[in-house]
């Protein structure tokens, strides 16, 4: 789980989770532990950890490409 700040305990966590923003009120984390299955997850209303989550996706959506980018370099 996270920290107040945002952050994980454990920095190999961030490679084993994924979240769903809800109107920056709400989160849902789901962990996915170290065989990759879906183990848990947990839902946040901590503004902190919100914040922390929607700069994450706003940085993927930055870095993203189109499907038939991605898919035409394999």
């Amino acid at each position: 789980m996270p920290f107040q700040d945002g952050s994980f305990a454990n920095s190999s966590l961030t490679s084993q989770f994924d979240f769903l923003l809800f109107d920056r009120h709400a989160a849902l984390i789901h962990d996915y532990g170290e065989v990759g299955l879906q183990s848990g997850g947990w839902m946040t209303h901590d503004p902190v950890v919100i914040s922390s989550l929607e700069k994450k996706a706003i940085g993927l959506r930055t870095a993203a490409v189109p499907f038939e980018d991605f898919f035409a370099g394999v």
